[in-house]
């Protein structure tokens, strides 16, 4: 019999990773350390280069009825709500990069790319599972894993590890060298659509700029509920994305802003706090032998380009495909995967983080930025994002 793949991490890239491995013919083992699959997360934004892998493997038919198409990014100052620039999606984006602009729950996502493997006879998914270590040996990697019903280990060709930010697997292999804390918070919500403002309330995903803090907002469920995500400045270093927040607090960051803005952040009820934590573009991130990264494992990044799904699915894809050559061992395979995503996945890193630094500006600064978005214009805004958007596996 042959020996599967194994994937450590049953999120968005794991699982993404075991069903295109899957339709190749590839035998996979996923291991979530979740009992169950919840409605965990928010929004997650699915950018023309990473809508089209999905449309590739039929993910639109499952979620075109809790898709948000956005027609328009409309980016706003702050202190007056006024409009500095904005950007058409819809179909002008779907032209220009060959694929459409979604918004989507992480938790629709997630269940999609589950129903998808169902159908996969060579997927499997073990859920309430960690993996806790790994050795490799001349023919194989066998890992140590945690459950329920005791430690165990099983065997593979080789191991993904898709385990997060804080990956165990990367920790082992590597060494203790903790992500770094960026200095930001975000803070997350969904409400009803008929919460929001009128003057929000429109098929379009909202960027709100301005000193210290910005704010993003989309639809999404067909327009049911509105996604929210708010991120400030913050000295306190957090654990984990989902730790519960007040009220007051995310206000508190907000007083001063434009009334539209104001009462957006006073709609929810509860508030998730997320601390923002990456790394510096790394060429050399570990993939050698039996064992690879992949997703916020191998380059975890800030989510101002809103790119930290979409890496993680790009990886998949190019993964899948550097598999699928036979000319190559899998320690060569792996070196090449490496070798092709981390020039991108560097940029992006790159630009997220400058992304931060722009958003926040105040001051002449601020004034400097946003007539310099009103002079490149829509068009001028979209070109700067055709490296990004335009890619394709």
């Amino acid at each position: 019999m042959r020996e599967p793949i194994l994937i450590a991490g049953g999120g968005i890239g794991g699982l993404t990773a075991a069903l295109m491995l899957a339709r190749a013919g590839r035998d996979v083992r996923v291991f979530e350390r979740a009992a169950t699959f919840s409605e965990v997360g928010a929004g997650l934004q699915l950018s023309p280069n990473v809508s089209r892998i999905a449309r590739g493997l039929g993910l639109d038919a499952i979620l075109d009825p809790v898709l948000g198409k956005p027609e328009a990014l409309v980016v706003r100052r702050a202190a007056t709500a006024a409009v500095i620039i904005e950007m058409p999606l819809g179909d002008v984006a779907e032209r220009r990069w060959g694929a459409p602009t979604w918004v989507a729950h992480r938790a629709d996502l997630q269940a999609a790319l589950l129903e998808a493997l169902r159908g996969e006879s060579g997927a499997q998914i073990e859920t309430a599972t960690t993996v806790l270590g790994f050795a490799e040996t001349a023919s194989n990697i066998r890992v140590r894993l945690s459950s329920p019903s005791g430690d165990h280990q099983a065997e593979g060709q080789l191991l993904i590890a898709a385990d997060g930010v804080r990956s165990n697997i990367r920790a082992q292999w590597i060494g203790a060298s903790p992500a770094r804390y960026s200095g930001f918070t975000a803070f997350r919500a969904t409400v009803a659509i008929d919460l929001v403002p009128l003057l929000l309330r429109r098929n379009a995903t909202g960027l709100w700029l301005g000193p210290g803090a910005h704010l993003v907002h989309y639809p999404l469920r067909g327009g049911a509920l509105v996604n929210i995500v708010a991120i400030v400045a913050d000295a306190r270093a957090g654990e984990g994305w989902d730790a519960a927040a007040q009220p007051d607090e995310v206000m508190s960051h907000f007083a001063d802003w434009a009334e539209p803005a104001r009462e957006l952040v006073a709609q929810p009820a509860s508030w998730a706090r997320w601390a923002l934590y990456d790394r510096s573009p790394d060429p050399t991130w570990p993939s050698s032998g039996r064992v690879t990264l992949l997703g916020d494992a191998a380059h975890p990044m800030l989510p101002f380009l809103a790119q930290g799904a979409a890496m993680a699915i790009e990886d998949a894809a190019v993964l899948t495909r550097c598999l699928s050559d036979p000319r190559h061992d899998v320690a060569g395979t792996l070196a090449r995967y490496r070798a092709e995503r981390a020039p991108r996945v560097g940029r992006v890193q790159t630009e997220a983080r400058r992304n931060g630094e722009i958003f926040h500006l105040s001051g002449p600064l601020a004034l400097v930025r946003d007539a310099g978005l009103a002079v490149i214009g829509p068009g001028g805004l979209m070109a700067r994002y055709d490296w990004l958007y335009g890619f394709e596996v």
